[in-house]
């Protein structure tokens, strides 16, 4: 199939509806300019570096960031919304060396925070379709504060998660790019999704998601979707390996880490499917109090499936790629506007690790550690669970302050792997005894 086909399609779509208005006078009304920044710190207890033997004790953190935002609208219908940002950081561990192999140097990742064109179709302040496309924000559980988010934030084969990124704190949104469509039908919400892969190979694969809400009064909302993941390949062949590539690898992998029983002529593949399904009680919605938040005492959960299809010896069991999630909103009757506790639950037997795909040939099966590698023995049975607290307040117009102390599957940017967002492949805190917590200052105008 031509990959260029949606492209195209959901192109002349817009442009038809564009072209129908071409004959009205033009009228840009602008939003004003929004203006943020952010500013995060706080110490990680302990974490394993891939490239470094022991674990590293009390390492600091410190983020700056700044952010524009300019949006307009076109003649009632179409929206534009076009951002700029950047944060400041330095790459992890840092080594003290005056020439090359230091890590001492200040990073800066600047580039587009969103960059969109939206099309309502319908009634402008309740359209029934809007139709998009570029570089946006996407969160379909709005109860996610650290944990969850499942659909866009794991990888398939092999299972991985990730939180956070170069942003730490309140930073539970997918960057996509692509096209969505999004409807509202009363309390049904349906968002259509094509994206293609811009952070991890195999790059540039289109995949396909359906997400839907539903909401039941104030009290229960209902959540579904799924995803086809890397199902139109720009090139194929990274998709899925030649058979004989395959087979050298899963060879290499027997005879060097001992993995008797191992299937050398299974063909793997990237392209999967996700399905993923939620749901969030707020039973105090029943009490009419004043001092009761809007999410005080809310009770919320996530399951997906990250990865359908079964395949020998690495992948035998779907209740392996499944992680769970469970939030409280406990009430703080406004004294502040949310603290929230998350748990996880994601019983796979290999680490979470993307070691694999940033490797050549990337191959969709786990990283195992060698024999060596003693910190990892035994760790499938050790990183099992994660949790999460976090609390939000805001202290005056403009300016918020939120505090995350967390054992989740945090990364940072690393002084030793360049391939997609340049994060350490492992997750930081594979250890119960690993954790952090995180102050973040947020302000914007």
């Amino acid at each position: 199939m031509n990959s260029s086909v949606p492209v195209l399609t959901c192109l002349a779509f817009i442009s038809g509806a564009m072209t129908a208005r071409s004959q009205e006078p033009s009228a840009v009304v602008y939003k004003p300019l929004s203006i943020g920044a952010l500013w995060e710190f706080g110490k990680i207890s302990s974490a394993k570096f891939t490239q470094v033997r022991d674990p590293i004790d009390d390492i600091w953190v410190d983020h700056f960031g700044a952010f524009l935002t300019q949006e307009a609208t076109v003649n009632e219908r179409l929206q534009l919304a076009i951002g700029l940002g950047g944060v400041f950081q330095f790459p992890k561990p840092e080594l003290v060396n005056p020439v090359f192999g230091g890590s001492q140097n200040k990073a800066f990742f600047i580039g587009p925070t969103r960059a969109t064109a939206d099309y309502l179709f319908g009634e402008v302040e309740k359209p029934w379709l809007k139709l998009g496309l570029g570089l946006f924000p996407y969160k379909y559980n709005p109860d996610a504060a650290n944990l969850g988010e499942y659909l866009f934030r794991t990888g398939t084969y092999p299972s991985w998660i990730m939180t956070g990124g170069y942003v730490v704190v309140n930073s539970t949104a997918s960057y996509l790019q692509g096209f969505k469509a999004e409807s509202q039908f009363g309390n049904l919400k349906l968002d259509f999704l094509a994206t293609t892969e811009t952070k991890l190979a195999p790059l540039y694969d289109w995949s396909f998601s359906l997400v839907g809400s539903y909401k039941v009064g104030k009290f229960l909302e209902l959540g579904a979707g799924i995803t086809l993941a890397n199902y139109i390949s720009v090139n194929p062949e990274k998709t899925t390996l030649p058979d004989s590539v395959q087979r050298e690898q899963l060879v290499g992998a027997r005879n060097n880490y001992n993995l008797i029983g191992l299937d050398t002529n299974a063909i793997y593949t990237y392209k999967a499917e996700k399905v993923m399904a939620r749901i969030a009680f707020s039973p105090l919605a029943f009490l009419e109090n004043d001092r009761i938040g809007p999410n005080d005492g809310k009770i919320y959960g996530e399951l997906t499936v990250i990865g359908l299809k079964n395949y020998p010896y690495f992948y035998e069991k779907r209740s392996e790629r499944t992680p769970i999630m469970i939030g409280f909103n406990v009430p703080t009757f406004k004294l502040l506007d949310r603290l929230s506790v998350e748990y996880e639950s994601f019983n796979s037997p290999w680490i979470n690790s993307t070691y694999n795909i940033g490797n050549f040939p990337s191959m969709p099966i786990p990283r195992i550690p060698d024999s060596t590698q003693t910190y990892y023995k035994g760790i499938s049975g050790k990183d099992n669970t994660r949790w999460s607290v976090n609390a939000t307040r805001t202290l005056t117009k403009g300016l918020a302050m939120h505090v995350q102390v967390a054992h989740d599957h945090l990364r940072l940017v690393s002084r030793e792997f360049y391939y997609g967002p340049s994060l350490e492949p492992d997750e930081l805190l594979m250890q119960p005894k690993n954790w952090y917590w995180m102050v973040q200052f947020s302000m914007g105008i």
